[in-house]
């Protein structure tokens, strides 16, 4: 991987942190509020059937939210040559928002599952368990990236892959 490539996962990243990470933060930090309000207060049977309902909304906002910023990634080399960014570096950083477009939704769901987990503060060996799937994505990733960017030379469509193997993995355990 060359110095283009590392730039333009660069730019890539520095779209999806801008772009991507505040809003599902904000949006699982909503339903979590929302969820520890009824918590807090008793919830009674109804009450749990409006858990379930913020669960269902929270799920419906994320994937509206991302259906409308989705373009603004998709299209993120006309937006990085337009800031005067290196057209080889932004088109390479388009493919890789591309690439990593899938996996990040699964992200954000998994950051809302996350949410409602800490509202719940269920026993501790769910959360203790949701906590070792995520330290142990970081090597998953890095063994699936190892092997289709270095050993298969993918290139930055090897680390949107990678991405989605990831979280796909983590998603489903």
């Amino acid at each position: 991987m060359g110095l283009t490539e590392l730039v333009a996962l660069g730019l890539g990243n520095a779209m999806i942190n801008i772009l991507f990470i505040p809003l599902i933060t904000g949006i699982g930090n909503v339903v979590q509020s929302n969820i520890q309000l009824y918590i807090y207060h008793g919830a009674s049977e109804d009450d749990r059937a409006q858990i379930g309902l913020q669960v269902w909304r929270g799920r419906l906002v994320m994937t509206f939210t991302i259906i409308c910023i989705a373009p603004c990634l998709v299209l993120s080399n006309f937006i990085l040559r337009s800031m005067g960014q290196d057209s080889e570096a932004s088109m390479i950083a388009a493919t890789y928002v591309r690439m990593t477009l899938p996996s990040l939704y699964l992200y954000a769901l998994m950051d809302l599952e996350r949410h409602v987990i800490e509202a719940y503060q269920q026993e501790w060996g769910q959360r203790m368990r949701s906590l070792g799937l995520q330290l142990c994505s970081p090597l998953i990733h890095w063994g699936i990236c190892y092997v289709l960017v270095i050993k298969y030379g993918w290139g930055i469509a090897g680390i949107g892959w990678s991405y989605l193997i990831t979280f796909t993995v983590v998603f489903i355990t």
